[in-house]
């Protein structure tokens, strides 16, 4: 739902009655939030969600009653037509007088120009008054924007379709910010949703099995009490993984360069995964170039193993994963490619939030905590290299890891 606050301007409206009649047919339109219209000042303030009815079909509802009406950008082009036609008729008037009768030494008569100068003064207040307005609309948008924006309502959308080009790049602003505060309003509530998830299921089954086992409805066996402590683990493990990210985004956070082979790198992480591999029958080949890189060898190492643990735990049986280390100009690039169930799209731009998870159940079987990939991202970035993906549902994903190479110790 993006809620767009707009104005439309009515010509036709003559008493109370035409204002409640249009009030009443926008009111009723889908799509149109709240209308309210002034037949005074023959404009009516729209709250619509742009997603179901646009401007266009709020101007269309309005001509269906008989009235015309036009955008806030329209009124605007018709006020600067309206300016320039007045422009050329006071020109024509001051051309006239300057040359009229005796010509052009008429100029140095002191009421010729009294006149001039006069006319100059009223037309300049007159285009000066409709431009202020026109500039003043978009401005009260972006304040009310602003305004809701403040409060937390993040949905409000102000229309930059806008003659002016710094007016619709303020508008465009606006709306980003706008956007950009909805989706980390978004993740944060989902952050706080599974982060309860993640650790309350673990704490409700040990809780519940320790309970049982008091109450001596349950055996303490070895195997229930085994079933405890993984439980304990696993809540250990997100703890540790935070205190991980904790570290590596911190301010003080210390990098141990030295000088790696990247390529002799993958290859060790890769045989960490050769029995997984040799379970689902997957094939990885290694591709590249033997490129040595100062880089801090184990947080590089933990990149490699996130990436191609995600490429061996999302790949199908009998399907492929490529790893490639090449050099393009002054960085380092490494890609971990795989032909496996690929990320929708709507994922792909969370994928690096912490405990994101394109699984929205959240199942054990599919995947961690969700932490990996922002631990990822922290470390390539402390490297001072990017990390991108690339992925179509159903076909698979490629992360494309950006190092400098000649990156000083």
């Amino acid at each position: 739902m993006k809620v767009i606050k707009d104005s439309v301007h009515i010509s036709g409206m003559t008493c109370i009655m035409c204002q409640n009649t249009i009030e009443s047919a926008l009111n009723s339109t889908n799509g149109i939030i709240n209308a309210k219209v002034d037949y005074k000042k023959e404009k009516a303030q729209v709250e619509y969600d742009s997603d179901i009815v646009s401007i266009t079909d709020i101007i269309n509802v309005i001509k269906e009653k008989g009235y015309e009406a036009c955008n806030e950008e329209e009124y605007c082009r018709s006020s600067d037509d309206y300016i320039r036609k007045i422009s050329i008729v006071v020109i024509i008037i001051m051309l006239y007088i300057l040359i009229s009768e005796t010509g052009i030494i008429n100029m140095l008569v002191p009421g010729r120009l009294a006149v001039v100068g006069i006319i100059s003064i009223v037309f300049a207040a007159i285009a000066g008054i409709i431009l202020a307005g026109k500039i003043s609309v978009p401005v009260k948008a972006a304040t009310r924007a602003a305004k809701d924006i403040a409060r937390g309502n993040y949905n409000n959308r102000i229309n930059t379709d806008i003659c002016t080009m710094e007016l619709s790049e303020l508008g465009n602003a606006v709306n980003h910010m706008a956007e950009s505060l909805d989706n980390q309003e978004m993740l944060r509530r989902r952050l706080t949703s599974d982060v309860a998830h993640e650790l309350r299921t673990p704490v409700a089954n040990v809780s519940s099995n320790i309970e049982a086992i008091i109450e001596g409805v349950l055996e303490p066996t070895n195997e229930r009490l085994s079933s405890c402590y993984n439980e304990l683990e696993r809540i250990t493990g997100i703890i540790t993984e935070l205190g991980k990210l904790r570290q590596i985004e911190g301010e003080n956070m210390i990098l141990h360069i030295g000088h790696v082979d990247i390529y002799e790198l993958a290859k060790e992480v890769k045989l960490i995964f050769e029995n997984e591999m040799s379970k689902k029958n997957i094939r990885c080949d290694i591709i590249g170039e033997h490129i040595d890189v100062c880089v801090d060898k184990d947080k590089m190492s933990q990149v490699l193993n996130n990436l191609i643990s995600n490429a061996v735990k999302y790949t199908d049986n009998y399907g492929n994963i490529q790893i490639t280390v090449i050099q393009e100009n002054e960085n380092v690039v490494i890609t971990v490619e795989d032909n496996g169930c690929g990320i929708d799209d709507n994922d792909i731009q969370y994928i690096f939030e912490r405990f994101y998870r394109t699984d929205k159940s959240r199942n054990r079987s599919t995947g961690g905590a969700g932490i990996g990939l922002t631990i990822t991202r922290a470390i390539v970035q402390l490297h001072g290299g990017t990390i991108h993906v690339e992925s179509k549902k159903g076909v698979g994903s490629l992360f494309k890891v950006t190092i400098p190479a000649n990156k000083q110790i």
